[in-house]
This record gives structure tokens, sequence and C-alpha cells, in this order.
């Protein structure tokens, strides 16, 4: 833990590693771990959580490991991969960087069997489920309020990397978002968002041996 002038604390964590096991049957398990955290606590309020590197895989249950979430370019160091900062509990910030996320298809098909299997349990009554909130794309035009404060959370993307990959097929699909930005603003039942993004790319690789 070290203090300073601009800080009340700051934490740093070499390596976190973790396991969520058995998720599922079909799925089963993740494993992941972060490596090289920082947590700054700041005077004026402010907390900054900072990760430099993170791997999230799938474990299936014949121990293949299929990586879905983690550095993209391992040349680049030294940059946070994930920024978090909160301005008390109403200002949220997100930053993600050089990091890719991989979809697989086959995991549609786990979701599939799932649903069968819990229909056949359930005896094919679905629950019913009563939603009373809504969502606008136009802050402008809906009606925010002012006796309450807002809930502010900005997400901002660059050189994302978000790979689809099919099933039974050596090839797959890449998005490439170099530069994004979404703004979500929360109000009592109403959600407001804002969405850019700058540049973006699709690659289809034929041959990924």
């Amino acid at each position: 833990v070290i203090q300073s002038k601009t800080l009340n604390h700051y934490i740093h964590i070499s390596s976190v590693e973790f396991s969520l096991k058995h998720l599922d049957e079909l799925f089963g398990s993740i494993k992941g771990q972060l490596k090289n955290i920082g947590v700054c606590f700041f005077k004026n309020g402010k907390i900054q959580l900072s990760i430099l590197n993170f791997t999230f895989n799938r474990v299936s249950n014949s121990k293949s490991m299929y990586p879905f979430f983690g550095i993209a370019n391992t040349e680049i160091k030294g940059m946070p991969l994930f920024l978090l900062i909160m301005k008390g509990s109403k200002s949220i910030n997100l930053h993600f960087k050089n990091v890719y996320l991989n979809y697989y298809g086959k995991w549609l098909t786990y979701l599939d069997k799932r649903r069968q299997r819990l229909e056949k349990i359930n005896g094919r009554q679905k629950p019913k489920t009563v939603i009373s909130t809504s969502a606008t794309t136009n802050p402008e035009a809906a009606p925010i309020s002012k006796n309450k404060e807002n809930i502010k959370l900005q997400i901002s993307v660059s050189d994302v990397t978000i790979g689809l990959i099919p099933i039974n097929l050596k090839s797959k699909a890449q998005l490439v978002l170099q530069k994004g930005n979404i703004e979500m603003t929360f109000f009592d039942s109403h959600i407001a968002i804002q969405s850019s993004i700058n540049s973006i790319a699709v690659l289809l690789i034929d041959d990924v041996n």
C-alpha cells in the first residue's frame, strides 16, 4: 500500500487466479487469471482500477481449452487492458484496449440443448415474466428526472477484436473496433443510450490452422 499527496491509498496485486467449475454439463468450466492489478483511492473520492493483463478460458469436460477473452497483441506491454474509473456511485467509466473476445458457434447448441432440457424438466411450462422498464436512444426526448441524480455509465473501446468462430469449419470472422464509445444514462425507469464508432473493419480468415 502506497500513500502520496493525491492518493489516500494505492494497492498493487501481482496475480489473481480463479475458476468457475461445472457451470453446465455441456459447457464445462471457466478458468481465468488477472495480472498486475492496481487500485488507486484518490483523496477527492475517485477510485481507479487498472489491469495490465488477463486471460479467460473455457475448459470443456474433456479438458480442452478454448480462450475467449484476453490480450489481443502480446507485443504491446505496459498499457492497461482494462481501466475502471468511479467518481462516486453515479459516474462509472470503463475502458477496454487491445483485447479480444471470441464467440464460438458451438455455444449456441449448448444453450439450445440446455433450454430443451429445462423445458423437459419443467413440463414445458414457461415462467411468466413482467417487464416494466423502457429504453430510449434519444436522451433529449426522454423525461430525465430532475429530483434524482442520474447514473452515468461510459464505455470506451480501442483496438478491440471480436472473433466469431463457426461450427466444424477451420475459419473465423473478426470484427475489429479501432475506436468506439457507448454512453448509458439510467434515470427512473428509463435508459438513454448514445453510441459512436469511428473505425470498424471486418476480416474473414479462411484457414486458422
